[in-house]
């Protein structure tokens, strides 16, 4: 979407906004040199690639907003405000993003690489869940539910992530002798189904910001639901709105279609399914994480 400066000395793409003060010839060249970053030439958003590239690269600690949050930037800093204007904090966190991690490397495309990757991210993915000494699966901390009290079972996901969903439910029933329903997100909450309180709902997501799988949690959090996500970004929506999060560690995914996000999402699956007694794990509790903690809400292990 191409970028505008308006009269207001406000640079708007998108739902990201710059305002700035000041006298108005001045506010206008910061607000340029805004615009010009962000604008199309030629046809291609070079631009938002460079902007990516450099985003990527950055170590310094950031703080995620919830809705309706909107920040006052100074020199000295940034001041957070909710929707009603007061003045709120909000958790600091520290971006583990890099730009070698998105490089092709020697293979010809994305894809051809998340293919060959599978391997590796599968085994960090299982031996974060699996005591290989032992052979055993053994998860970080206990969890926040008792699994010989849930009477059923939840799954909700988009897209590939679905599919996923769709092989745990063979396994959680012909294994763990568990009821599951599963739905794909965009229709779970509209048909209204009922969730009895103290179930377990189970969230799947690449990326942790897939809008329906967000909606439905929401839902089922309204509907007392202890949350569980499997989701590839620990720092993602979805992860913090959990009680639990179980990373999938697969590293970026470029290509368009699912390959290695697949994979260690059945691999974690798989794990979650084995686990039938207290095992260990980070957990925080439910509610939003209070200022100074860790930024999502059930602690990813």
């Amino acid at each position: 979407m191409r970028s505008r400066l308006r009269s207001n000395n406000c640079v708007a793409r998108s739902r990201l906004a710059f305002l700035f003060t000041g006298k108005r010839r001045s506010a206008d060249r910061r607000a340029q040199r805004i615009a010009t970053r962000y604008r199309v030439r030629q046809g291609r958003n070079v631009s938002r690639l460079r902007t990516r590239s450099r985003l990527r690269r950055l170590r310094t600690p950031s703080a995620y907003l919830e809705d309706g949050d909107w920040a006052v930037l100074t020199r000295k800093g940034a001041e957070i405000r909710d929707e009603s204007g007061r003045s709120v904090e909000r958790t600091i966190v520290k971006s583990t993003a890099s730009a070698q991690l998105v490089d092709k490397g020697n293979h010809k495309h994305f894809m051809a690489k998340e293919i060959h990757e599978q391997p590796e991210v599968v085994g960090h993915t299982l031996a974060h869940y699996i005591d290989m000494v032992n052979e055993r699966v053994a998860l970080p901390g206990t969890l926040p539910f008792d699994w010989t009290k849930l009477k059923r079972l939840s799954i909700s996901a988009c897209g590939t992530a679905f599919y996923a969903g769709l092989v745990a439910k063979y396994w959680f029933e012909r294994f763990a002798k568990l009821p599951v329903e599963i739905d794909i997100a965009s229709e779970f909450r509209y048909r209204g189904a009922p969730l009895e309180a103290g179930d377990l709902a189970i969230f799947i997501s690449q990326s942790g910001e897939t809008a329906d799988t967000l909606a439905t949690l929401r839902y089922a959090r309204e509907n007392k639901q202890h949350i569980l996500s499997v989701v590839n970004v620990p720092t993602s929506t979805i992860a913090r709105e959990s009680d639990v999060v179980m990373p999938t560690l697969a590293g970026p995914e470029i290509g368009v279609a699912s390959t290695k996000a697949f994979t260690c999402q059945l691999s974690t699956l798989a794990c979650l399914r084995d686990c039938r007694r207290p095992c260990a794990w980070s957990y925080v509790g439910s509610g939003r994480a209070e200022p100074g903690a860790r930024a999502d809400r059930g602690a990813a292990v």
